[in-house]
């Protein structure tokens, strides 16, 4: 797991968009102001939601990875406002390409054993001017001698 973390931490890294890369560990639900995190960031989480026994010490594991893009969001994207501003204010969803492109298909065969696939992409509902977009990819890796 620390390998793979790793291996996604350099990847978003290299995103130019990307100004801070951390392990989710609830930055942007436990804060009275804002979270001490630089915008926009990339917080990853990896959990094994399913498991199997191939003998005795080696398990095959499936991995679920949520990367999750946050920002301090101020834009406006109704219909009274002008091309120019809506790009603007529409400039996130670049960066969710960036972050597709940059992990879909990716695979290190020292660490992970199947492409990283992207299975969904969600975006929270919040009141506290964060926007936040949880994107889900998965894999698959051996775990044993």
């Amino acid at each position: 797991m620390k390998e793979l973390f790793k291996f996604l931490r350099t990847q978003l890294k290299e995103i130019p968009g990307i100004a801070w890369v951390d392990k989710d560990k609830g930055q942007v639900s436990k804060f009275a102001m804002r979270p001490p995190i630089a915008f926009p960031a990339a917080l990853i989480k990896i959990d094994y939601p399913r498991t199997e026994t191939m003998h005795k010490k080696k398990q095959k594991c499936t991995v679920r990875i949520n990367v999750k893009i946050v920002w301090d969001y101020e834009g406006n994207t109704d219909s009274a406002i002008e091309e120019q501003e809506l790009e603007q204010s529409l400039a996130e969803f670049d960066l969710l390409d960036d972050v597709y492109n940059k992990l879909q298909d990716s695979i290190d065969i020292s660490i992970f054993n199947k492409r990283l696939d992207r299975v969904s992409q969600l975006e929270e509902v919040r009141n506290d001017g964060l926007m936040v977009v949880n994107m889900m990819f998965e894999t698959v890796v051996f775990v044993g001698l």
